[in-house]
């Protein structure tokens, strides 16, 4: 059997993000790839090469991915260094590090593609079932 509801999301992690461990203390906080605003600001740039009907250059893709990761995706981070410096989250920070390190571009699309961290939590999903009417008690994986 497959539920259906083990894939339900919510739409407010998605869009506002949800935050994402690297260990150590460092984390990320990531709103869903492709979401609406990654969308449109997707779109937005590459409205002229659409209206003239030519191919987007590879090094212009890279860069509008860069800013709408930045923009869109990657919305805060903590515990993140440059060698020994702690790195303070902001958007050209973001930008800057989203260009230079192919690896963390990687990172971040990988995590901000992944359903788990913005699934409905288990008790959501449940809501209205009480220990009674379940038989008993139950204990529920979160994230």
């Amino acid at each position: 059997m497959f539920d259906l509801n083990s894939l339900r999301t919510d739409e407010d992690l998605e869009n506002s993000g949800a935050w994402r461990d690297l260990g150590n203390g460092s984390r990320l906080k990531l709103a869903r790839l492709g979401n609406a605003q990654f969308k449109k600001m997707f779109s937005e740039l590459i409205l002229p090469f659409s209206e003239a009907g030519t191919p987007i250059p590879e090094e212009s893709q890279k860069e509008f991915t860069v800013k709408c990761l930045a923009r869109t995706v990657l919305v805060g981070w903590e515990g993140i260094y440059d060698g020994d410096t702690p790195l303070e989250y902001s958007y050209e920070n973001a930008v800057r590090t989203l260009e230079e390190i192919k690896d963390f571009r990687d990172l971040v699309i990988k995590l901000a593609g992944s359903l788990d961290a913005y699934k409905v939590k288990q008790d959501k999903v449940l809501e209205g079932n009480s220990e009674s009417a379940s038989g008993g008690s139950q204990s529920l994986e979160t994230n």
